[in-house]
């Protein structure tokens, strides 16, 4: 073979060489790892979460712990009875919308069975106080019939004891007031406050 035929079959040789190693090379860049654990990652969707608690309600009456409750704007009045330990036996809920949502600074009075104390909500608004509570030394004998356990004569008892002896220092001072026993003051405590005091 003459020189110049060996140098053809040399550059053929560099050249297929310099192929295998360009191949070589791709091959190692675009190369995945066989070995690496394959990884599945199941989307997650973020758990619904119920409104933090940020509205007050009062729920009086029929109830197991009668008191003031943290709500969320989402829960109905159902939601606030069972939070004040469910009704009691004597709970009359005919009166009731328990799907109602329920409102901030509300009070639901739950009625036993045969009262005629009203069933519907009392909101600040409507009471004049801004927790929702009545006062004993301004209310009228009309919103004070509203409490439990307190029929038009003790609310008429109430505005004439007031009349005559001055306002009420304190809630427990209603007490005083004839036909007013503890059992009667202990269901109205929470709901009821006096001007300018606790």
């Amino acid at each position: 073979m003459s020189g110049q035929g060996v140098r053809y079959v040399a550059a053929g040789i560099a050249g297929l060489a310099g192929l295998a190693l360009l191949i070589a090379a791709v091959a190692l860049l675009t190369r995945s790892d066989d070995a690496a654990p394959v990884q599945i990652v199941a989307p997650t969707a973020a758990p619904a979460s119920k409104p933090a608690p940020d509205i007050k309600v009062q729920i009086s009456g029929e109830v197991m712990f009668p008191g003031v409750y943290s709500m969320s704007p989402d829960d109905r009045v159902i939601d606030a009875i069972a939070a004040a330990g469910g009704n009691g036996p004597n709970a009359d809920l005919s009166g009731i919308n328990l799907s109602k949502r329920v409102q901030d600074e509300a009070r639901y009075h739950v009625p036993a069975i045969g009262e005629s104390a009203p069933v519907t909500y009392v909101s600040a608004a409507n009471s004049g106080q801004g927790n929702g509570q009545i006062d004993l030394n301004t209310a009228p004998s009309s919103e004070l019939e509203s409490l439990p356990g307190i029929g038009p004569s003790l609310a008429n008892a109430i505005v004439v004891y007031r009349e005559d002896n001055g306002p009420f220092d304190a809630v427990d001072d209603v007490d005083n007031v004839p036909g007013i026993g503890p059992k009667t003051l202990d269901s109205i405590r929470q709901l009821v406050t006096v001007s300018g005091r606790p």
